[in-house]
């Protein structure tokens, strides 16, 4: 675990910008996320931003993102959006949240495995530079695997939404910046919010 979290890092640290190439699932119905920061555990040990703060979940409308960049690490595609709070007042997202990836025709595409239980929540906070939250997605380059094939691809994804207890927080990708995934077999993306202390 230690190794992904190393990964991401440097992903999100990564200047480079490449053309990602992955794939997806077709799932129309997305889980819904129900969880209450009470009846949830809040692990500290998860991440250095997993911190048990009495902050409420975020909603939708508590949220905004902004798209930082592509890169490549250690044979891994990955790229980040920066979290912000919409107001003055944190709140906290899930670690590992549920999400899917919205593609042309409005479908929405699991390409990530659920979380077990129980989630560990993290807080986005008003913070500027590394101290800010960050949103991280990951995926292999296949690169060391020889007998990899892509039968399918998706057409360029518009967007990533995460499942939050109140509803879904959208995430759009710039027209430039639009991943393609392996549909056939489906490519697995990690996903991680990631935060330093306060």
């Amino acid at each position: 675990m230690r190794r992904v979290v190393v990964a991401l890092l440097i992903v999100a640290a990564c200047s480079c910008r490449i053309p990602p190439h992955t794939v997806a699932t077709n799932d129309p119905s997305p889980q819904a996320a129900t969880a209450s920061l009470a009846a949830r555990s809040l692990d500290p040990t998860s991440s250095p931003g997993a911190v048990p703060v009495a902050l409420s979940p975020c909603r939708p409308q508590d949220l905004t993102g902004s798209f930082e960049h592509w890169g490549a690490a250690a044979g891994s595609y990955g790229g980040s959006f920066r979290l912000a709070p919409a107001g003055r007042d944190p709140c906290a997202v899930p670690e590992h949240p549920v999400v899917r990836f919205v593609d042309q025709r409005g479908d929405r595409l699991s390409f990530v495995d659920e979380w077990p239980d129980p989630v560990r929540w993290v807080p986005v906070r008003i913070a500027a530079g590394k101290d800010a939250t960050f949103f991280t997605l990951l995926w292999s380059g296949h690169g060391g695997e020889p007998s990899y094939s892509c039968a399918r691809r998706t057409t360029p994804l518009l967007a990533v939404e995460i499942a939050l207890p109140a509803g879904p927080f959208l995430l759009d990708f710039p027209a430039d910046a639009r991943p393609v995934l392996c549909a056939e077999p489906v490519e697995r993306v990690f996903v991680q919010v990631v935060a330093r202390g306060p």
